[in-house]
């Protein structure tokens, strides 16, 4: 009767850890896709102040090429003027 009572806490124990991993696994998961949504809107153009521009910047804007807009369009920011 011994074994059998150790036997059915071993199968509890891994129940347990099944769960708990599966949790962790999830938390991991939904953690590392958030900050990958995040890091492409760092990257857009408009968070930052810009238009996307169709080919070039306007007068008094910046072409900023670190910064990304659709295809075949340049991101434009506005230059600080000096009295600012």
């Amino acid at each position: 009767m011994h074994k059998k009572a150790d036997v059915n806490w071993m199968v509890v124990s891994m129940v347990i850890a099944v769960i708990a991993l599966a949790i962790v696994t999830f938390i991991f998961w939904k953690y590392i896709t958030q900050s990958a949504s995040q890091a492409e809107g760092i990257a857009k153009c408009e968070p930052r102040g810009g238009k996307c521009r169709p080919s070039a910047c306007e007068a008094g804007e910046t072409s900023l090429g670190k910064y990304s807009c659709d295809e075949g369009e340049v991101c434009c920011i506005p230059e600080k003027r000096s009295d600012e």
